[in-house]
């Protein structure tokens, strides 16, 4: 699971990345309309763009990433959204979508219910203005396909290329990986040297505990211009782009 370009991603992905590639799916229903003789109408997708219909959470002017699922398929739908949601590159471009969950379980009208894929997964790409882009329908889509969409909708939406943009992501990201997996390795030592003059009080002891602390201040510093690289990267393409912390799937 990597994220493109970059040479690849480490092999034991950090929580820094974690947190980056999970997809922060916000719980929607399909729109609809006021009651009336016959009951509540359903609305077009493009409703979802709309103050009445917007679940929380959602940011206005982003363009929508929509994915229909029923429960009835568990163990299918598992493998499905694994194939395709847990893909990083799916998962970083995330941010710069609303991301809809919406369950056909609930939508009464069977025609309805079938024509956003029934009992199997549906994926749909809409602009900011609710416009409907691409409808990936079945067990058959794969992570390629929704990226694909995805880029269409933002080199439309920001004027650059995606693809570009993930592939700068990577290389963050396994900075991020590099430094926290140190950090890691030198809380440990430090503990260590620090247990060992509780003991032994010794010069050498004293000697190391300063080089561990240099060790990590230079880490911290350098945890801190990665940082600052994402920010400048990130602030240009979506203002509204959220922190990195998601709940994933």
């Amino acid at each position: 699971m990597n994220v493109a370009g970059g040479n690849g991603a480490a092999t034991t992905p950090s929580p820094e990345r974690l947190t980056r590639v999970a997809i922060r799916w916000l719980s929607a229903e399909l729109p609809a309309g006021g009651g009336g003789e016959y009951g509540a109408t359903t609305l077009p997708l493009s409703a979802l763009t709309e103050v009445g219909h917007r679940p929380g959470g959602f940011r206005a002017g982003l363009p929508l990433l929509v994915y229909f699922y029923s429960a009835r398929n568990d163990d299918k739908l598992m493998s499905y959204e694994g194939t395709v949601f847990l893909d990083e590159r799916v998962g970083f471009s995330s941010r710069f979508f609303n991301c809809l969950k919406i369950s056909l379980d609930d939508i009464r009208d069977a025609g309805v219910r079938e024509s956003y894929g029934g009992s199997a997964p549906t994926v749909v790409v809409l602009d900011g203005s609710g416009k409907e882009l691409k409808r990936l329908k079945g067990w058959g889509t794969d992570a390629a396909d929704v990226f694909k969409s995805l880029e269409v909708v933002f080199k439309e939406h920001t004027g650059k290329l995606l693809a570009s943009v993930v592939e700068k992501e990577a290389k963050i990201l396994q900075n991020l990986d590099r430094i926290h997996w140190d950090q890691e390795d030198l809380n440990a030592e430090l503990k260590d040297t620090e247990d060992h003059l509780t003991k032994h009080d010794c010069e050498r002891g004293r000697r190391e505990l300063v080089e561990l602390r240099v060790d990590m201040a230079k880490l911290t510093k350098e945890r801190e211009k990665v940082i600052a690289d994402e920010a400048k990267l990130l602030e240009s393409l979506v203002p509204a782009a959220p922190a990195a912390s998601g709940s994933g799937l």
